[in-house]
């Protein structure tokens, strides 16, 4: 079986570890399963993480383990500990990521490159303006009046310099705001482009991709921008993708770098609509379930797709003619409906087959996905008691057995052996604990687990037939019993095992006198 440890980290040092249980059927070429960052953005784990943090990045440290212990997928850290110190886990694998949410950190930086741009720009402007003028004046303005324009120019050089020199300072002493190497282009594009969009601006290059279009910031698709960085819109569009739904709503514009309050599901419930589900919010990335909580206007058009969640549904049970009465249950649309059997609902000399939606139905259904609308079910009855198939699994082999439905003894071996091997136990599917008793109430399989044979020697006195004892090398079941067909004591068939008048037998305590007292007996 295999796992994934998964360590979160926010940018304000907040961790969080928990355990992720791939497709075991799902290998890569080298037979292990590959790292899923959509099962990972879908786990609650994460999204409440993001939510309780509410961080820009999430770094992802995840580890691959593989164990043959058999374990349930809700493994807690007490248990993995256990499990690395009885070195029942092997570790294949690790990896670092990183996770961009929707949320934006404040950016630092850049009034003071700007304060500093702009002294200098218009001293420059202003040495220009007093040459046109020199110029203009003409040479009959003699040198004198050539000497004070340069030193008027010389002035405001100096000055120039001067303020040049101070922006310098000041621009040193925030060189953690102002460095703009720290500005990357994960500080514009936060969510994947909008394939229509057709934005005529290009101000920062996109970040390489990998084909998951994670990069090691975050998510990044395309820039959205296709002119130059002097050009820069006032206002940017939000679209809306009804993502498997049905209707429109109105896009929105916003300034960028700006907050935006994104339409609340309940107001706009009305206008989206998804057969079996409800909309509670949107997100930026198609593949994330879960919706953004604050959103800031990046230098793009973008698409925001809606988030759905499975509406929950009623199911009755009507017991057809029979007494006793079953609680209705809430299931989730899509989800396995319940079909209880081991229940209070009788019927005279009627055995409960199972259920069904037809109440004249003669057989019961064996499977039901909850639809989009609450149900009734009816009880199905059946002279014949109901019956289900157990399938035992050991090593690469199977064994089937049809049995009533009911509760069932699984503290036995079923009959199946192996040399110097016992099943120490049956267990369902990733179950870390064995099955004492099994409540069957549908198909079912279960699975051996194997341990090395404990063996105890049962030795028979057969002295008074003159004869030497007889031993037996028995092992011992997994509840630490041992059976033994012990052999027939008084044969008058045979003159050398029958003496008339005797009484004989078998008994597990050594005796005394001639003949002592029996457990288990023959007598004339």
């Amino acid at each position: 079986m295999f796992f994934f440890r998964i360590t979160l980290a926010s940018f304000d040092d907040e961790k969080k570890s928990f355990f992720i249980f791939p497709d075991q059927h799902a290998l890569d070429e080298s037979g292990k399963p590959p790292f899923s960052e959509k099962q990972l953005c879908a786990h609650t784990v994460f999204k409440e993480f993001v939510k309780d943090t509410k961080t820009s990045i999430v770094d992802v440290s995840y580890e691959l383990f593989k164990t043959d212990t058999a374990i349930n997928e809700s493994i807690n850290d007490d248990e993995f500990n256990q499990l690395l110190q009885n070195a029942q886990a092997e570790k294949l694998e690790s990896n670092d990521i990183s996770i961009t949410t929707g949320k934006k950190n404040k950016a630092l930086g850049g009034k003071n490159n700007l304060m500093m741009y702009g002294i200098i720009a218009g001293a420059v402007i202003l040495v220009i303006i007093l040459i046109i003028v020199s110029a203009v004046a003409g040479k009959s303005d003699d040198e004198s009046s050539t000497s004070d324009v340069s030193e008027v120019s010389s002035e405001i050089s100096d000055e120039s310099s001067d303020t040049s020199s101070d922006a310098e300072s000041v621009n040193s002493d925030n060189s953690e705001y102002s460095d703009s190497s720290d500005i990357t282009d994960s500080d514009y594009v936060d969510t994947p482009p909008n394939e229509s969009d057709t934005s005529d601006y290009t101000d920062i290059p996109p970040q390489e991709t990998n084909d998951s279009g994670y990069t090691t910031g975050g998510y990044s698709g395309s820039s959205g921008y296709t002119g130059t960085s002097d050009t820069i819109q006032s206002e940017y569009t939000i679209s809306f993708h009804a993502n498997g739904g049905e209707g429109t709503l109105d896009s929105i514009k916003s300034a960028p770098d700006q907050y935006v309050v994104l339409p609340s599901a309940a107001d706009v419930g009305d206008k989206l609509t998804k057969e079996g589900y409800k909309l509670i919010g949107f997100s930026d990335n198609v593949e994330i379930n879960y919706p953004l909580y604050d959103y800031k206007m990046p230098y793009s058009d973008v698409t925001l797709y809606a988030v759905w969640e499975p509406q929950e549904y009623t199911v009755t049970y009507n017991s057809n003619g029979g007494t006793g009465q079953l609680s209705s249950v809430k299931v989730k649309y899509g989800d396995s409906v319940p079909m209880p059997t081991e229940i209070a609902v009788y019927r005279d000399n009627l055995n409960l087959a199972g259920w069904h939606t037809d109440k004249a139905a003669k057989t019961a259904l064996q499977e039901l996905k909850m639809p989009a609308e609450n149900l009734t079910l009816y009880a199905v009855w059946s002279e014949k008691k109901p019956t289900s198939k157990v399938t035992f699994h050991y090593d690469d082999n199977v064994m089937v057995r049809t049995v009533e439905r009911g509760v069932m003894d699984m503290r036995q071996d079923f009959g199946i052996s192996k040399d110097g091997y016992i099943i120490a136990g049956w267990y369902l599917q990733n179950s870390p604990n064995a099955l004492d008793y099994l409540t069957v109430s549908q198909d079912v399989d279960v699975y051996a687990k194997w341990e090395r044979a404990t063996y105890i020697t049962i030795t028979v006195d057969q002295s008074y037939l003159n004869k030497s004892p007889l031993k037996y090398k028995l092992t011992l079941d997994m509840n630490g019993e041992a059976k033994l067909t012990l052999p027939k004591v008084n044969d008058r068939s045979d003159p050398y095992k029958h003496v008339f008048g005797c009484t004989y037998g078998y008994s597990t305590k050594k005796q005394s006198g001639e003949y002592g007292v029996i457990e288990y007996y023959d007598t004339e």
